[in-house]
């Protein structure tokens, strides 16, 4: 049997490597993140879900590779800084704080990142930014959902508009207008309220 040429192995053995990069990298082409954000009158959580692949990409360095289950947060080394700064919720024209607290990989294999926000007035207008596109390329795309207090938006973020703004959700009594609405201070105006509404309160009072 003819031996092959040793220069002709190795041309073979590029081409191959080159083919099979071409390929992963067509079948990662339009890859999809999901952030779903909910929003109560007292606090704001977000989850985050991205592949293995988007997750090296963001920060390579970040040790996710769990076959299933929890993740220490510790391990995430400079990915915590990529994904804040990368999923952001805007109020008042600042970005509002927000951290990691928790995460895991999905039986799907994609990784959940769980993060709280700072202190948010739901009922006001607010803006969304998702430039995750940054990091990966223009081809990919982050499908968010907002729950602010059960009123539901749907949002498709990407390279031509990674900024969305949300408008301020309809006032349902004046009380919205001087306390978040579920707020220790909403539940005492309402007393008064039902207080000064009926004379039967006011006689007892008096």
């Amino acid at each position: 049997m003819p031996l092959v040429p040793s220069s002709l192995r190795r041309a073979c053995v590029l081409v191959a490597l080159a083919l099979l990069t071409a390929t992963h990298a067509e079948a990662h082409a339009g890859s999809v993140a999901f952030w779903r954000i909910t929003m109560t009158a007292t606090t704001a959580r977000s989850e985050v879900l991205l592949s293995p692949d988007d997750v090296h990409r963001m920060a390579p360095g970040a040790a996710t590779r769990e076959t299933t289950g929890p993740v220490d947060v510790s391990r995430l080394a400079g990915f915590d800084a990529a994904l804040l700064a990368h999923f952001a919720i805007e109020q008042d024209g600042a970005a509002v704080a927000a951290r990691i607290v928790a995460a895991r990989v999905l039986p799907s294999g994609l990784l959940q990142v769980d993060m709280e926000h700072a202190s948010i007035d739901p009922s006001r207008a607010l803006a969304l930014r998702a430039t995750f596109h940054a990091v990966t390329d223009d081809t990919h795309r982050v499908i968010g959902r907002v729950d602010r207090r059960g009123v539901v938006t749907s949002l498709v973020f990407d390279a031509t508009t990674p900024r969305h703004v949300v408008a301020a959700l309809p006032r349902a009594s004046w009380r919205d207008g001087l306390a978040p609405p579920g707020s220790t201070r909403s539940m005492v105006l309402f007393g008064i309220e039902h207080i000064l509404a009926g004379y039967d309160h006011l006689v007892f009072l008096g």
